[in-house]
C-alpha cells in the first residue's frame, strides 16, 4: 500500500511540473489553438498589434466596421479584456 501511494505521488507530481513548464514554455503559435489555457499577453491581432483579428469588416464608405455578432479580445497595457458586437455591428448587448 505504501508502496502504491509513493508510485502515485510521483506521477501526479510529474504530472503537475510538466504541466507548470507547458504553461509557460508553450510557444504562442500552439497557445492560440488553446485560448482557455493561457491567455496570451498579447491576444491574437491584426494591423500593428492594436486591433483584433477577424473583429472588424471592410465597409465600402468607411473602409471598415465592426461585424456582426463578432467575440474577441482587446490588449491594452498588459491587461486583456472582452470585446463584443450584437446583430447590427454595435459594440453594445442586444
Amino acid at each position: 500500500m505504501k508502496t502504491l501511494f509513493i508510485n502515485i505521488l510521483i506521477f501526479l507530481v510529474l504530472v503537475l511540473a510538466f504541466d507548470t513548464i507547458s504553461f509557460w514554455l508553450l510557444p504562442a503559435r500552439y497557445v492560440s489553438q488553446l485560448k482557455e489555457y493561457r491567455r496570451d499577453s498579447r491576444p491574437e491581432v491584426a494591423g500593428r498589434n492594436r486591433y483584433p483579428r477577424h473583429y472588424f469588416v471592410k465597409h465600402p464608405q468607411r473602409g471598415f466596421d465592426i461585424g456582426t455578432n463578432r467575440q474577441a479580445y482587446h490588449w491594452v497595457e498588459g491587461v486583456t479584456y472582452p470585446i463584443w458586437s450584437n446583430s447590427i455591428g454595435c459594440f453594445d448587448r442586444e
